[in-house]
């Protein structure tokens, strides 16, 4: 396979990974608002600084997607050298690379 052809099937294998993350993320967070709401549950009081503390963290996640999609590939080829190449070490220029072969 070519490197073009092996290297837009990466880059469209990180897209994916993102989107997917990206999806199950906010289906966690509707299953939660759901449960809140039908089982009536009162976040008021001490449950303030816990739903503020639930809402950093999803914050960090959901940022740190991309990032995560790129150290999962990693792991994943790191036996094929290939795509091992094409992924680099440095994550910022894979990201700069797979946003221009979107």
């Amino acid at each position: 396979m070519s490197e073009s052809k092996l290297s837009q099937s990466l880059y469209s294998e990180y897209h994916v990974l993102n989107r997917n993350l990206t999806y199950m993320t906010i289906a966690l967070v509707c299953i939660a608002a759901l449960i809140i709401w039908v089982f009536n549950i009162d976040l008021k009081g001490e449950r303030t600084t816990l739903m503020g503390l639930m809402f950093m963290l999803l914050a960090a996640f959901t940022f740190k997607i991309p990032h995560i999609s790129f150290r999962y590939l990693r792991g994943k080829y790191k036996n094929h050298p290939e795509k091992c190449s094409i992924l680099g070490a440095d994550w910022k220029s894979f990201r700069d690379a797979a946003m221009l072969n979107r």
